[in-house]
C-alpha cells in the first residue's frame, strides 16, 4: 500500500510539474537597444550643475547593444564646414565590443581596437547605469550622460 501511495504521489507531482512553470522567463536587459545620446551634465565642484545639450549632428551618434553581449556604435561631428560627418580615426580598426553586466547598475564595456598595426583594449567601467524610464539611459562617469532609446 505504500508503495503504491508512493507511486501515486510521484505521478502527480510529474503531472503538476512542466518545465515553464519551474524555468523563469528571461528577462532582457533594458540595455539592449539602439540608444542616441542626448546630453551631458556636468557636476564642478565650485559651481551649478553645467548640461550640455548635443546638437543635431551629434545626436545622429549610435550605439546598439545587442543581446549576444556585443555592441556597434557610430559617432558624428560637425566639421569646420559646418557639415554633419561620421567620425572616423585614420588607421584605427575596432576587431569587437563587448559589453557585460557586473551587477545591478553595473556594465563593463570592451573594445579590441588595432591601431596601426598594434593591437589595444580599451576597458570602461560606468559608476552606474540607470534607466529612469523605459525609454532613458543614464551613464554616469565623471559626468551624467543622458541616452534616449530609439525607435
Amino acid at each position: 500500500m505504500k508503495k503504491l501511495f508512493m507511486l501515486l504521489l510521484i505521478c502527480c507531482s510529474l503531472v503538476g510539474c512542466s518545465t515553464e512553470d519551474s524555468i523563469p522567463e528571461s528577462v532582457q536587459d533594458p540595455i539592449i537597444g539602439t540608444w542616441k545620446i542626448v546630453e551631458m551634465t556636468e557636476y564642478p565642484s565650485n559651481s551649478n550643475p553645467i548640461v550640455t545639450t548635443y546638437d543635431e549632428c551629434y545626436q545622429r551618434s549610435r550605439i546598439t547593444f545587442k543581446a549576444d553581449g556585443n555592441y556597434e556604435s557610430k559617432s558624428y561631428q560637425l566639421n569646420s564646414d559646418g557639415s554633419c560627418e561620421e567620425l572616423v580615426f585614420e588607421g584605427q580598426t575596432t576587431v569587437s565590443s563587448t559589453w557585460q553586466k557586473i551587477s545591478a547598475n553595473k556594465y563593463r564595456f570592451t573594445e579590441e581596437i588595432i591601431n596601426d598595426g598594434n593591437t589595444m583594449f580599451n576597458t570602461s567601467t560606468p559608476e552606474s547605469i540607470t534607466f529612469p524610464f523605459s525609454n532613458t539611459m543614464e551613464m554616469l562617469y565623471m559626468w551624467l550622460f543622458r541616452f534616449e532609446l530609439c525607435q
